[in-house]
């Protein structure tokens, strides 16, 4: 449970800072089974970890709140 916690940070850095494809995301953090790592992923963020990259590079302002937020801070709010 800690080693999964532990890549899925660093998978988690990789998607918003990098453009590299998932797929090598995964295998440069050690995932072999994509399946699990999925499972995994959507428990943890509640997105794919396409919807990830796209929604976190993106901002909002939430006028109910009165600040800015990412779509994933959004989705995650509802």
């Amino acid at each position: 449970e800690y080693l999964d916690k532990y890549r899925l940070q660093k998978i988690q850095k990789d998607l918003l800072y990098t453009d590299y494809s998932i797929q090598y995301i995964l295998d440069k953090n050690g995932f072999a089974n994509y399946k699990r790592f999925l499972k995994l992923f959507k428990d943890t963020f509640q997105c794919s970890p396409k919807e990830y990259r796209n929604g976190q590079k993106k901002v909002y302002f939430d006028h109910f709140f009165g600040k800015y937020r990412t779509y994933h801070e959004f989705v995650k709010s509802l």
